[in-house]
Formats: structure tokens, C-alpha cells, sequence
């Protein structure tokens, strides 16, 4: 098998082997763990793509606006229930796909400078040319301009801007939904962002946009849309030099933004910050049992969920955006290398990945579960045994009924405490368990969020 395509979520030379979370670095030291802070169920519902190519970029804002580009130079749009290939460009490894916020234009750039373009939300694209900004093969601003090379990034801050970061200092926006594109890091003999920029996350309704680059995490900040020389941030977005870095921010806080990228040998390196970079931190992980982390090769925000997808099926949630589950889809979907997330909004995502793989993952909060129903005590009031049954609760609160447990209790008094499977739905009690008189039969069920709200039913005792 000969070496995987570069493309925007999936590099060339990413290695399979599987680190020990241990080996996982932040901004130079491994996560932490933690009790978890948010309970939630993942569930993984494969997507037939229609491609076994591989699905290196995917932009998801609602059922009928899901789009995605593969390594082989395809870009596809979802059509009712199937997807539909919309463009094709041979030789072309595309590397990213975006769409503005109202789905009616969007933007895929590849190698070599591709981009193209598509003015009525994916049905028809046509290709673009870039102008000379920049150089491609170094960082030297006072060299002559080249052509646009490898495009890394395209990013939409609304309607209207764009940002495309590619490799040396090319670094070009469009004010006019993509239609032209000038380049803007030139400040004479030196660059404005003087580093190789991987992505960019630009702060919606204002003239501020940070750039990561590729060596070494560095961020720089610009608050007047690289009109002037951008300025390096104190703190690193994370370790590694050799492979794309993607970064996200929250549009609502932007001083919150989180960064990953492959170590290069199988594992990977992923930061976080809530000062704009002023420090950083790495994340922590809540489930350290025995799985592993590999390759970490994008990352996702949206109402307040940050989602990223890596090597051997790996995907790492957080509803607070510091707190992160590890977790893998079921069956084959468990060992995939994912390579792209997109996230909708908080409860729905698509991820893609290697041979054509296609996700969607929902996310339901866990709560415990709602009141038991129906329960009753069965046999006369001067029985040996009295049998108590329930139905199970209308909601499990999104997590199995692993038990119930049940109380009898006369006045403040408990006379029976026991338990059953969560399968059962009845349990009897002995006459000489109670007393004469008036009882309370309490039952209770359980998830992995804890017992939920009470059923009762009282009954008569007599001799």
C-alpha cells in the first residue's frame, strides 16, 4: 500500500501505531484526568457515501446542507437520502470544504493552489484562479511573490469574509464571499504573520482572527484584519512542527479555542486556551481505562461542544470544553481513522474518513430516569406474601436500567429494603416482613446516572 494522500484532516506519514494516553502531550505536558463534569450517549449511525474514496473534509449545518470533499479530488452534496458527486478534479487532493453561515456559497481549496467555488449552496462549482501572493516554498516576505501553492485552510467569518491560509506565507481574504481573494501578509520586506499558518479562527462581527502555525503551535493575533503586523501571543497552541495543526474557537467567547495535531509518530499533541493564547492548558481526559489515543486530526465547535476525530476510530467529545471522553463507534466504525468533523450544533455531528467512511453521531444528555409507573400490590391484605409490580419509567434518561431498587415502609420506618435487575419488574414480600396497618411500597429506578424519581402505592397489613 503506497502512502495516504495529504489532505486537510488526513497527512501523509500519519503512523497507526497506538500511543498510551500517557504519551499524549498538550502544550508540553500529558492530560489530566478527571470525574466526568457532563454525562451524554454518543450514537453512531453510519452514512452511505456513495465513494470509497477518502473523506478528508466535511461541512454539516443541517440535514439537507451536508457536504463533503475526498482525497481524490471529488466533491459531494447531499441530495434527499443519497449523496450526489457535484465537481471533479483529477489530480486534486482537496484539503478543506466550507460553506457560509446561510449554506449558499461555499468554497473547497486543494494542492497546487486549487479553489473552487460553488454560488447556489453545492449544486454547481467552478474553479478559480488565485492571485501571485507570498511565497509557497519559504517565509521570506522580501522574495519575489509565487504562485498560490498547497492550501491548507478556508475559512467563512460570515456571509461575506473569507481567510485562506496556505503553506509559507500565503495568506489571502475575500470580502465578497470568495468571488476575489487579495493577498494580505505582505508588509513590505517582512510578513505580517512571519510563520507557516495552518488555520485560522476568525471572530465573527469584528476585525480579529488568530493564526496557528505549524511549527511549533505559534499564535499570532491580529485585531484589524492584517491591515498591520499581527502579534505573537504568549503561549503555544500545542507541540509538533511537521503536520497540520486545525484550531477552533467559540464565536460567543472567543478567548476560549482548543488546537490538535498528530505527533507525527502515532500519537498527538492538544492544547486548549481561555485567555486567546495568553496561556494554555491541556485537556483532560475522563475515562482513563484502557484505550489509546492515536493521531488527533480535527477539530469541531458549536453550542458549546467542542468534537474531535482521529486514527483507529478515536473521538474525543467535551460538553464544557475542558472535561473530554474518550470514546469509538461500534463494528467496523470503531477502528476507522477519521480524518474531518463537522458539527452542526450541539447534539449532531458528521464525521468522515478513511475509504469513504461516513458518520453521523448524536449526542444525548444522561439523566436519570423518570418515575417508575403503574406500581401496585398484589394479594389480600392478611396474605403470606404480597407481590409488588411496576412498569418501567416512560424515559431511562438515556442510559440503560441497570436495577430497581424497592422499600417498604410503615410511618418513618423501613421494614424492607431490596433490589432487582433491571430486567425484572416485580418482587415479593413476606407478611412477616410488615406490620399491621397502613405501609408505603416505594420503587426506584436505576441508570448509570444514579436512581431516578419515585413510584408508590400504599397498601393494608391486617392479622
Amino acid at each position: 500500500m503506497g502512502p495516504r494522500p495529504l489532505g486537510r484532516r488526513l497527512l501523509a506519514g500519519l503512523a497507526t501505531l497506538a500511543l498510551p494516553l500517557t504519551a499524549l502531550t498538550g502544550p508540553g505536558a500529558p492530560p489530566s484526568f478527571a470525574a466526568p463534569t457532563t454525562a451524554f450517549s454518543v450514537t453512531f449511525t453510519p452514512l452511505a457515501s456513495t465513494t470509497t474514496a477518502d473523506i478528508v473534509a466535511v461541512e454539516y449545518q443541517s440535514a439537507s446542507r451536508l457536504w463533503f470533499a475526498t482525497a481524490a479530488g471529488a466533491l459531494y452534496r447531499r441530495v434527499g437520502s443519497t449523496f450526489q458527486q457535484e465537481y471533479f478534479a483529477p489530480g486534486t487532493v482537496f484539503t478543506d470544504l466550507e460553506f457560509s453561515p446561510d449554506g449558499v456559497n461555499g468554497i473547497a481549496v486543494g494542492t497546487n493552489g486549487t479553489l473552487v467555488r460553488s454560488i447556489n449552496g453545492g449544486d454547481t462549482w467552478s474553479a478559480q484562479v488565485l492571485p501571485n501572493g507570498g511565497r509557497s516554498s519559504d517565509e521570506n516576505c522580501a522574495a519575489a511573490d509565487q504562485p498560490v501553492g498547497d492550501i491548507d485552510s478556508v475559512r467563512f467569518v460570515d456571509n461575506s469574509s473569507v481567510w485562506l491560509v496556505g503553506t509559507g506565507t500565503q495568506i489571502l481574504r475575500s470580502t465578497n464571499s470568495g468571488a476575489t481573494f487579495a493577498y494580505v501578509n505582505d508588509a513590505g520586506t517582512t510578513c505580517k504573520v512571519p510563520d507557516d499558518v495552518d488555520d485560522v479562527f476568525a471572530v465573527p462581527g469584528s476585525s480579529t482572527a488568530y493564526f496557528v502555525g505549524r511549527s511549533f503551535g505559534e499564535v499570532f493575533q491580529t485585531s484589524d484584519n492584517l491591515a498591520s503586523s499581527a502579534a505573537p501571543r504568549p503561549a503555544s497552541a500545542g507541540n509538533g512542527f511537521t503536520l497540520v495543526r486545525r484550531m477552533v474557537g467559540d464565536p460567543a467567547s472567543p478567548n476560549r479555542q482548543w488546537a490538535v495535531t498528530p505527533s507525527g509518530a502515532g500519537g498527538t499533541y492538544l492544547a486548549r486556551t481561555t485567555d486567546a493564547w495568553s496561556t494554555a492548558d491541556p485537556w483532560t481526559i475522563i475515562n482513563d481505562d484502557t484505550s489509546v489515543l492515536t493521531a488527533m486530526n480535527d477539530v469541531a465547535f458549536a453550542g458549546g461542544r467542542v468534537l474531535s476525530v482521529g486514527d483507529a476510530g478515536t473521538v474525543l467529545d467535551s460538553a464544557d470544553g475542558v472535561s473530554f471522553r474518550l470514546t469509538h463507534g461500534p463494528g467496523a466504525l470503531a477502528t476507522t481513522d477519521w480524518a474531518s468533523v463537522s458539527l452542526a450544533n450541539a447534539s449532531s455531528a458528521v464525521v468522515g474518513g478513511i475509504g469513504g467512511k461516513l458518520a453521523l453521531l448524536t449526542f444525548t444528555a444522561l439523566h436519570k430516569p423518570s418515575a417508575v409507573r403503574s406500581v401496585a400490590v398484589r394479594g389480600e391484605a392478611d396474605a403470606l406474601r404480597r407481590k409488588v409490580t411496576w412498569r418501567a419509567p416512560v424515559s431511562n434518561g438515556g442510559a440503560s436500567i441497570t436495577g430497581y431498587v424497592i422499600i417498604v415502609k410503615k410511618g418513618a420506618r423501613v421494614l424492607v429494603r431490596t433490589s432487582v435487575g433491571g430486567g425484572k419488574r416485580s418482587v415479593v414480600v413476606k407478611r412477616s416482613k410488615l406490620r399491621t396497618g397502613s405501609h408505603v411500597v416505594i420503587v426506584r429506578a436505576r441508570n448509570s446516572q444514579g436512581l431516578g424519581v419515585a413510584g408508590s402505592r400504599s397498601f393494608a397489613v391486617r392479622n
